[in-house]
């Protein structure tokens, strides 16, 4: 295979849940553009991603198609049209079986883990004919839980409505807040009375509530 008759394009599509938008993935002597993420560098990939690749090789048969090595596994891209191969992997955390490096290397052993210890670095690398089409680092990450807190003491106003001030965090933002409220039986043996589930913020259309972390 020559270089000139073989390409590769791809990407990694993050969740829609984080609303990022796709990284394409260059070699460092292709780079067009901000929004590629040039071989060499480190990739933050949430974890839930999609990868997506595709191939044409003309050369290439459907018996002996490209690879994607991960973590010592290769895997193969599956045949489209004559000369054309793809190939879509999920980048979950739970379930990929990847070389990964620590990230820190000063936690005790009887230390609990931290969200930075639960990333993990990813080195993927394509290959046709076991000729090298490229190689990125990804550093896959887990979707922390969002948070909530009080940020003061709640008020009821003359005409008896309640006001929670409230400081939401989460790593991808919020698109909205339900609170849960209830009333406490004055005397023991009553029934308790009903709880009052609302919608108490909700983040316009392409917006988001709280801070990102």
């Amino acid at each position: 295979l020559s270089p000139t008759n073989v390409t590769l394009d791809a990407w990694i599509a993050p969740p829609d849940y984080t609303s990022l938008p796709p990284v394409f993935l260059s070699r460092a002597d292709q780079a067009g553009s901000a929004e590629e993420a040039v071989a060499g560098e480190l990739i933050a990939t949430p974890t839930g991603s999609m990868l997506f690749a595709r191939v044409t090789a003309p050369s290439l048969t459907a018996d002996r198609p490209p690879v994607l090595e991960l973590g010592g596994e290769a895997i193969a891209f599956e045949p489209a049209d004559p000369g054309q191969f793809h190939l879509t992997y999920t980048l979950d955390l739970d379930t990929l079986k990847v070389l990964s490096a620590p990230i820190s290397d000063d936690q005790d052993a009887g230390e609990p883990a931290t969200a930075a210890d639960e990333r993990q670095r990813v080195a993927i690398e394509f290959q046709a004919a076991r000729r090298d089409l490229g190689g990125w680092e990804l550093l896959v990450t887990p979707d922390q839980a969002p948070s909530i807190v009080l940020s003061d003491t709640p008020t009821v106003s003359d005409e008896q409505l309640v006001e929670i001030p409230y400081a939401a965090l989460d790593d991808y933002g919020l698109s909205n807040i339900i609170g849960t409220l209830s009333l406490i039986a004055p005397v023991e043996g009553r029934k308790t009375p009903p709880v009052m589930e609302e919608v108490i913020a909700q983040a316009p259309e392409g917006q988001s509530l709280g801070a990102r972390m």
